[in-house]
C-alpha cells in the first residue's frame, strides 16, 4: 500500500506526539550483521528474515501511537487489547415449594412457587482484556438480565396465603406476579500457566433483586387485597478459575473451556407488605448477612474471521446459592403475631448459550 507524502508526515507527526517521542532516538540503530552466503539470494534471505522481528527494541507506545501502529505496521506484537459482547438468553430455575394460593375447603395447594415458571430471558455480557508482559492479563467482565417476569391465576375463591403459619386473606380471582433480575460486575487477575490453560483470579460483586405480587379481591367484602415482598441481595466476594483452550488446529477455529467459582458475603433484605382495602396496611422487614456460592461453567467457540474481529458462541451455566428469593418470604413472616424474619437459603440455576463478537487491536 502507497501512502503520499503529506500522509506519511501527518501520521508520523500525530505517532510521535502520542508516544512523546523526540527527535533523538531513545535506542541506537544497531548496526545490520551480514552473513556471508553462497550467493546473493542468501544475503536477502537472510536480511529478510531479521526485519521480521517487529518485537526486538520496541519502544512502548502510547494509546493513540499504538492505535496508528496497528494500521501502519500489521506485523506488530500480539495485540493489546480484546472487547467482548455478546447476548445471551438464559433459563432461570424456579424456587422452593412454597404455597401461594390454597383451596378454602383443605389445605391443598391451587398455586404453588413451584408452578411460576420463568421462560428463557434476553440479556447481554461485556468483557475487556489488558494483555500485559509474560502472559499476565487484567480481565474485566459485566453481565446483566433483568427481564424475567412469571404470571399466573387463580379463578374462583381461594386462600391467599400470606404467613408462616398459613394463614392469610379469602379472595376471588388471585393473581400471582413474579420478577427477577441479576446484575454481576468482574475483575480478574489472569496468567498463562502452560500451553492452553490460564488460571485467573479475583473479585466479582453482584445483585439479585426479585418482586412478588399476589393480588385479588376479597370474598366476604369487596375490598382489594394484595401481598408484596420484596428481596435484595447485595454479593461482594473473591473467585478462581480457569479457562482451557482444547481445541486449536491452528485454524479460525478455536474452542474453550470456563469455570469460576467463588465464596461471597451477601448482605440480603426483605421487605413484605399486606393491603386490604383501607383498613389493613402493614409491613415487615428483615436483615441478614449471609455466606452465599457463585459457580459458573461454560464453553465459548470463536471463528477468526480478520486479523481483529472473530465470531463468538458460547454456552454457560450459572449457580446461586444462599440468597433471599421472593416468594420463599412468604414463609418467614407472620402478620400476625408481627413475627418478621428472612429466609437466605434459597439457590437459582441459570443455563442458555449467546451469540456475539470479539475484536482485538
Amino acid at each position: 500500500m502507497r501512502f503520499s507524502a503529506s500522509t506519511m508526515i501527518l501520521s508520523l507527526a500525530v505517532a510521535m506526539l502520542a508516544t512523546g517521542w523526540s527527535a533523538v532516538p531513545t535506542h541506537a540503530a544497531e548496526p545490520a550483521v551480514y552473513q556471508a552466503g553462497n550467493n546473493l539470494g542468501d544475503d536477502v534471505a537472510a536480511q529478510a528474515a531479521q526485519a521480521e522481528q517487529p518485537c526486538a527494541g520496541e519502544q512502548q507506545p502510547g494509546v493513540l501511537g499504538s492505535v496508528f501502529g496497528r494500521f501502519l505496521n500489521p506485523t506488530e506484537c500480539d495485540p493489546r487489547w480484546s472487547f467482548t459482547g455478546d447476548g445471551v438468553v438464559l433459563q432461570r430455575s424456579s424456587t422452593r415449594s412454597q404455597s401461594l394460593f390454597r383451596n378454602v375447603r383443605d389445605t391443598r395447594d391451587l398455586l404453588n412457587s413451584r408452578d411460576l415458571n420463568f421462560p428463557a430471558e434476553m440479556g447481554f455480557q461485556l468483557g475487556a482484556i489488558r494483555h500485559g508482559p509474560c502472559g499476565w492479563d487484567l480481565e474485566l467482565g459485566y453481565f446483566q438480565i433483568d427481564g424475567w417476569n412469571a404470571n399466573s391465576t387463580v379463578p374462583g375463591q381461594s386462600l391467599m396465603v400470606g404467613g408462616t403459619a398459613g394463614g392469610g386473606a379469602f379472595v376471588t380471582d388471585g393473581e400471582a406476579h413474579y420478577k427477577s433480575a441479576i446484575h454481576l460486575a468482574e475483575i480478574n487477575l489472569r496468567r498463562e500457566w502452560c500451553d492452553g490453560l490460564t488460571l485467573l483470579i479475583g473479585f466479582r460483586a453482584g445483585e439479585l433483586n426479585e418482586l412478588y405480587t399476589a393480588y385479588g379481591v376479597g370474598a366476604s367484602l369487596p375490598i382489594s387485597v394484595s401481598l408484596n415482598t420484596n428481596t435484595y441481595n447485595h454479593l461482594y466476594g473473591l473467585q478462581t478459575g480457569a479457562d482451557y483452550e482444547f481445541y486449536n488446529m491452528g485454524g479460525p477455529l478455536k474452542v474453550s473451556a470456563l469455570c469460576k467459582a467463588g465464596i461471597y458475603g451477601n448482605s440480603a433484605m426483605q421487605s413484605s407488605r399486606i393491603i386490604e382495602g383501607n383498613s389493613i396496611d402493614q409491613t415487615l422487614d428483615a436483615h441478614r448477612n449471609q455466606a452465599a456460592f457463585i459457580g459458573e461453567a461454560g464453553m465459548i467457540a470463536t471463528y477468526q474471521v480478520t486479523c481483529h474481529l472473530s465470531l463468538r458462541a458460547s454456552c454457560q451455566a450459572v449457580w446461586i446459592e444462599g440468597v433471599a428469593l421472593a416468594p420463599e418470604q412468604i414463609g418467614a413472616n407472620d402478620f400476625d403475631t408481627n413475627a418478621n424474619s428472612i429466609d437466605t437459603h434459597g439457590g437459582i440455576f441459570y443455563y442458555g448459550g449467546g451469540l456475539g463478537v470479539e475484536v482485538k487491536f
